[in-house]
Order: structure tokens, then C-alpha cells, then sequence
């Protein structure tokens, strides 16, 4: 990839697929290296990072209180047939 708007362009393109393990060996390189000396998609690259981060988290904390609430349920439930088994 070279320098410029061309190449800028190619980098955001690629961005959800490298971010996904798409890309070739070859293509990963040359995306990296671009974002090694662009700014600009550098920062692209970092925000694009976060927000995932912030997703996956933000998604696991939502499995957490489903799994929990899911739980709750089931204790309940138990407890219920072991007062009725009384």
C-alpha cells in the first residue's frame, strides 16, 4: 500500500477484515505498514479497536445478567418444588 488518499481509502476497506482475520499475510502487512506511518487511519485503526472492546465488554456484561437472572429463576423454581414436596 502506499501513501495518500488511494491508500487510505484501501485501508478502510480492509479494516473490518483485518480486524476479523481475513486478510492474507501479504495484505495484513501491508495494512499494518500503513497504518505504522498514517496518522490518520492509525487513529482510524485505534478507535475501531476501542469500539469493539467497548461492544464485547458491553455484551458480556449483558450475558452476565442474563445468566444471572437465568439463575435467580432456577433457585427459585427449586425452591418452590421443594416447599411444595413438603
Amino acid at each position: 500500500m502506499g501513501f495518500g488518499n488511494n491508500a487510505c481509502v484501501k485501508f478502510r476497506r480492509l479494516l473490518e477484515d483485518a480486524l476479523d482475520g481475513n486478510l492474507s499475510p501479504e495484505e495484513y502487512r501491508a495494512f499494518i505498514k500503513h497504518a505504522t506511518f498514517c496518522p490518520a487511519c492509525h487513529r482510524k485503526l485505534r478507535g475501531e479497536i476501542m469500539f469493539r472492546k467497548l461492544l464485547q465488554k458491553a455484551f458480556n456484561k449483558k450475558q452476565e445478567e442474563l445468566f444471572k437472572d437465568k439463575a435467580q429463576r432456577l433457585i427459585v423454581s427449586i425452591k418452590q418444588m421443594i416447599h411444595q414436596q413438603r
